[in-house]
């Protein structure tokens, strides 16, 4: 299951939730302005994709709040 892009803070998102012996693993893909689409690691495994999409968005903006407030610029490169 996929969630369409989204847009935050400049940063183009996407949610993912990949069927995987038995439950959904959770991913997303991001792109910084300018930048190359990265896709992060598996986040974590829920039994329905809607949760599996939901908490991979919810993480994403997390990661692009931290890479934009300059807490951690290294957040792409050290994670996906």
């Amino acid at each position: 299951m996929n969630r369409e892009k989204t847009v935050y803070l400049g940063y183009s998102l996407q949610a993912l939730a990949a069927y995987d012996d038995g439950s959904y693993a959770s991913m997303y893909i991001v792109r910084p302005p300018g930048g190359t689409e990265r896709v992060s690691p598996v986040l974590g495994h829920f039994a329905s994709p809607a949760d599996a999409v939901q908490f991979a968005l919810r993480r994403a903006k997390t990661d692009v709040d931290h890479m934009s407030s300059g807490e951690s610029r290294q957040v792409i490169k050290e994670y996906l």
